[in-house]
């Protein structure tokens, strides 16, 4: 996989439940998602399920429960996770290894 392939380019709706979404983006070529993570540094880990994310496309992970579907994924968690200025969305491939850190301002 290219460095810098997909990255983290927003978190949305901050510290919202209903409203909070991290938008992962492909600058790339299509790249098989399963088993890899986004998480902070309290110990959130959301691993994604088998998805491919085509050239130039996005997927939104929603901090709330709902329905998946191929642009839209969901964490199922109970309150916001990206609240506090200074959060770090970490994105991991399948082998744990670092692909992209976002510190939020």
């Amino acid at each position: 996989m290219p460095a810098g392939q997909v990255r983290i380019s927003d978190v949305l709706g901050r510290g919202n439940l209903i409203a909070e979404i991290v938008v992962i983006f492909n600058t790339g070529r299509p790249i098989r998602l399963k088993d890899w993570t986004l998480s902070d540094d309290q110990g959130h880990i959301f691993t994604f399920p088998d998805l491919f994310l085509g050239a130039e496309g996005n997927v939104r992970v929603h901090t709330t429960g709902g329905q998946n579907s191929v642009t839209d994924l969901y964490w199922g968690q109970s309150t916001a996770v990206w609240a506090e200025p200074g959060d770090v969305a970490t994105l991991r491939d399948a082998n744990g290894v670092v692909v992209y850190i976002l510190q939020l301002p």
